[in-house]
């Protein structure tokens, strides 16, 4: 069998799934205009049928018109490979030669002097070759080394330029990039998105409507939608699309910064007088034009630039860094902090660590920042912890009596009343439960029925005790 059948199948199995779709239910949508997700059927072919331009999918060869053949997956890549439908992967022969020109003269030879021993490889014509002959080739005129100026070597294969970077000197072919608003309403792309970090960056951008995170498959920005059957290599139920991943997006270098104000261009000062005019400021005053522009304080002034259609001719964007924060940091939260699900103070001006994000308020709130059951928007986040404060928001604080207490550097140390040393409070601990008592570090011991006094620290109860000495033992 040269050619495919004229009606044939080919049985799909959880072993060639991935290239059983890359393969042959490409092939109909190629050959035919005929879409199908190959995830409801067993088999998928070519039986004549006038229904579905003449492909079909069924769970039984029996439900197929014409009795068409039945094909391995490998004998239908081996047929259609012969066809030139489905292009072969290049693999690099053994023995390879390059033809120099040009353009591509001095990296292939830069290669061969590359080589221990190898020098003077200079010539612009010829060809490149794996194989060292040496500085003379027998039988050959001339030849030096990996080189030859008249002719390839009858032994190898001739490749490519762009084969031997990719192959040999192993560079990556140079990947098309696309801006941001390139790929608005932009329907001919889809983006492979590989992780939840990866779609909330592209959510933060605000230039895209975007569907939800369905996790690692291919999304369409234009139309806010995925496909789940999509992979890296597949773009699935997207018809005629180019897969990108992040990787080729360029991101603006401000589009995580927040405008502050405008100033006027270096080279533009000698529009002073015209942008006051324009922005209704009273002229000669440039401390005033720049005090409104540069303070937020734009209303009217900033439209009527824009109307205008000088603010970014004349003026530039001053911008505010925004800190970009990621779940599982520390930050400081602002005094303005209690804001969904708190209570008034409860998270103001405090170190506390970030549990969730929810970018989708982020248009008017800077997105929706969790630390545990508790939130507020992204704009009540101060900074970064620093740490020194991590360490004291982490230190575990234990009640003792009416107060807190703290175990450190082999002390348990009680807010505004000393300390007690580790070995000494354990000591006590086990004196306590012997019925035996003693001075704990000099502080005397006074026991009720239902609480203990240690120095001046009341109403310490067993229990607290009891915490304190189990923890110390986990140290």
């Amino acid at each position: 069998m040269k050619t495919l059948p004229k009606y044939w199948v080919v049985e799909k199995t959880e072993d060639n799934e991935v290239l059983f779709k890359q393969t042959v239910i490409q092939y109909l949508l190629d050959t035919y205009e005929e879409y199908w997700r190959g995830d409801s059927y067993r088999f998928y072919g070519y039986d004549g049928n006038s229904d579905f331009k003449g492909t079909n999918g069924w769970n039984s060869i029996s439900k197929f018109e014409n009795n068409p053949t039945l094909l391995t997956l490998e004998e239908f890549i081996k047929l259609t490979k012969k066809q030139g439908m489905i292009k072969e992967e290049f693999v690099l022969p053994e023995k390879w030669a390059v033809a120099r020109n040009e353009e591509n003269y001095r990296v292939l030879n830069d290669w061969c002097n590359s080589h221990n021993g190898v020098a003077g490889t200079t010539e612009p014509n010829g060809y490149i070759h794996s194989h060292n002959y040496g500085n003379n080739w027998k039988g050959f005129d001339s030849g030096h080394y990996y080189a030859n100026f008249k002719q390839k070597h009858p032994d190898h294969t001739e490749i490519t330029f762009e084969q031997f970077k990719k192959y040999v000197l192993k560079q990556e072919e140079e990947v098309m990039k696309y801006t941001l608003d390139e790929l608005v309403g932009n329907e001919s792309v889809v983006v492979y998105i590989d992780s939840e970090e990866e779609w909330n960056k592209l959510k933060e951008t605000g230039k895209f409507n975007m569907c939800k995170y369905y996790g690692k498959h291919c999304y369409s920005l234009a139309t806010a939608t995925y496909s789940s059957a999509s992979t890296k290599t597949s773009a699935d139920g997207y018809k005629n699309v180019k897969i990108i991943t992040i990787n080729q997006i360029k991101f603006n270098e401000t589009m995580n910064k927040e405008i502050i104000g405008y100033k006027l261009k270096k080279d533009c000062q000698q529009y002073l007088e015209a942008a006051e005019k324009i922005a209704s400021i009273l002229p000669g005053r440039k401390e005033s034009l720049e005090r409104y522009l540069e303070k937020s304080q734009w209303g009217v002034f900033k439209e009527n630039l824009e109307k205008a259609g000088v603010l970014n001719l004349w003026f530039e964007p001053i911008y505010k860094e925004r800190p970009k924060y990621k779940v599982g940091d520390w930050v400081l939260t602002s005094n303005n902090a209690n804001g969904w699900g708190s209570s008034s103070g409860e998270i103001n001006n405090k170190i506390l660590q970030i549990s969730r994000i929810d970018y989708d308020d982020l248009a008017t709130h800077g997105g929706r920042y969790y630390f545990g059951i508790k939130r507020t928007a992204g704009e009540e986040i101060v900074r970064l912890a620093t740490p020194k404060e991590i360490k004291k928001a982490t230190t575990k604080k234990f009640p003792i009596g009416d107060y807190k207490a703290v175990v450190k550097d082999g002390n348990i140390i009680i807010d505004g009343k000393g300390k007690i040393s580790v070995e000494a409070f354990n000591d006590f601990y086990d004196s306590y439960l012997h019925n035996t008592f003693t001075a704990v570090d000099n502080y005397d011991i006074v026991l009720t029925d239902a609480t203990i006094k240690i120095g001046c620290v009341k109403n310490v109860t067993l229990e607290q005790v009891r915490e304190l000495y189990n923890y110390t033992k986990t140290l």
